[in-house]
This record gives structure tokens, C-alpha cells and sequence, in this order.
């Protein structure tokens, strides 16, 4: 990774993080009924289903939205380059192929950043556009890290994150302290 990646990395991570402290006790066993109710309608009405494995370890649902028909899978300590949308979980929203999204929060596509305000909020750091993460190193939020875990090249993934997995008890934008979101990612390339 080249170092400009790097500043502008943790440049990133701490306009993420920045919050406005410490917030009330989060209730993670109602975000994680909350997804499993609004996916068990989901799955009823398209025959999609959240990855289980994901779902029962980590407090992280998975659906392959878009699946890339590659055998090459993210393995631990891969190098893999992502283009990801950050977006808070709708649970009216049952629209095919918005399942959940809500309002839009983060992305590292700077045309939807654009189109959107996102680079005119104050402490806005827009990140890569070819964002590079190595899995398993904590680069990134710990929901993506562990959520691209066995995607394939070219998957396009809804991860559904508790917030212990996201920005936890902090507040940052919209985003407030104990909010479950659903973040698109899209597994751009996979290297060793």
C-alpha cells in the first residue's frame, strides 16, 4: 500500500470515529432482532437468505446481492479493494436490490459523494476511491473487515452491522450513537 493510501486511510478511520463521546447503554440484542425479523421478510419474498454463519458469530448479516460468479474468494490477510456505500438500515425499505437502505451516510465513490453533499460536511474526508483494506488487520470498520470474509471477486454485498460492529456508542454525521446500518460493498480485486 503506498504510504498517501495510508495518511489518507487513518485520515478516514478518525473522521469516522469522531464522536460526541459516550452515549446511552446500546441494546445489540434488538438490533440483532430487528434484521432477523426485517430479512425473515425479505428472504420469504425472494428466496435470498442472510448468510447464518455470519449471522450467529459476529452480529453481521450477509446477503450476496450481486454475485460476482468468481471462485476467488477473500481469504484472512488478503489485499482487497472495495468500493463501499454507508447507509442507514430502513426497515420499511423492501425494495429488490435496496433491502433496508436507508440514508446515505459514506462512500468512497466521490461522483455519489458529490451528488449527494457528502464532501461538503464538515470533517469530511472522502477516502479512496480504490480503496485498498488488508482483511483481518483492522484498517477499516470491523463489520467490513469481517463481512468481506469469503466474498468473492465482483460479489456486490449487503452487510448488516450491529453498531458494536460500526461506530458503537459514538455519534458521527447522521449517524447516532447505537444506530444498526447496512453498508453495500462491492469486492473490487483480491491479491495476495
Amino acid at each position: 500500500m503506498k504510504p498517501i493510501r495510508h495518511i489518507a486511510l487513518f485520515l478516514f478511520a478518525a473522521a469516522m470515529l469522531a464522536g460526541c463521546g459516550e452515549g446511552e447503554t446500546i441494546d445489540i440484542p434488538a438490533q440483532r432482532a430487528a434484521f432477523e425479523a426485517f430479512l425473515a421478510d425479505v428472504t420469504a419474498s425472494t428466496g435470498l437468505t442472510a448468510d447464518a454463519e455470519l449471522a450467529n458469530s459476529r452480529n453481521i448479516y450477509r446477503i450476496i446481492s450481486g454475485p460476482g460468479g468468481s471462485s476467488r474468494r477473500v481469504e484472512a490477510g488478503n489485499r482487497v479493494t472495495i468500493e463501499y456505500y454507508g447507509c442507514l438500515f430502513d426497515k420499511n425499505n423492501k425494495k429488490e436490490k435496496e433491502w433496508g437502505i436507508g440514508g446515505l451516510f459514506a462512500t468512497n465513490n466521490p461522483q455519489v459523494a458529490a451528488s449527494v453533499g457528502l464532501t461538503d460536511s464538515p470533517g469530511w474526508v472522502l477516502p479512496p476511491e480504490d480503496l485498498v483494506i488488508r482483511q483481518g488487520t483492522g484498517e477499516i470498520l470491523p463489520g467490513i473487515d469481517q463481512g468481506v470474509l469469503g466474498a468473492g471477486l465482483r460479489d456486490t454485498l449487503l452487510l448488516y452491522l450491529t453498531s458494536d460492529l460500526t461506530y458503537g456508542n459514538r455519534s458521527t454525521g447522521i449517524v447516532k450513537a447505537g444506530t444498526p446500518t447496512v453498508f453495500q460493498v462491492i469486492i473490487n480485486d483480491i491479491n495476495d
